[in-house]
């Protein structure tokens, strides 16, 4: 008949060997201290000073309406792309707007409007009554 051993003398027998080398809880690196303090735990990314959400609900509404308007064809390829550079400039303006790491209500006012502003320039090339045909290809995205 063969002997196995139970599983709390293999564990014992595991614990012994990886102290021998240096490894357990006993020795090696993992029982060292520090040799220089822990780095500081990062910033948060973004403070109550420099969120903008209702921003963030406006921008992620636009790319929603600029993808339907896009899959119904009623926004050409063109007139797509100029959005979408008008989307990145607004993204640009908030990056700026919140490097220092406050918004000010002035900011936010020019943020509002250059939002405002990507939103007529959504809904004039949406309502236009330019429409282009579906493709093949969209139907697979």
């Amino acid at each position: 008949m063969r002997r196995t051993a139970s599983i709390p003398t293999l564990a014992l027998a595991t614990l012994g060997l990886l102290g021998a080398a240096g490894l357990g809880p006993t020795g090696g690196a993992l029982a060292q201290p520090y040799r220089h303090a822990p780095p500081p735990p990062p910033p948060p990314s973004q403070t109550p000073y420099n969120q903008v959400p209702s921003l963030d609900r406006q921008q992620e509404q636009q790319r929603e309406w600029l993808r339907q308007g896009v899959a119904r064809g009623r926004i050409t390829p063109r007139e797509a792309d100029r959005i979408r550079e008008a989307m990145r400039e607004l993204w640009r303006h908030e990056r700026a707007a919140k490097a220092d790491g406050v918004v000010t209500p002035a900011e936010r006012r020019a943020l509002r409007e250059h939002a405002e502003r990507v939103d007529a320039l959504i809904s004039r090339n949406y309502y236009d009554g330019q429409v282009r045909p579906p493709v093949w290809r969209d139907y697979w995205r």
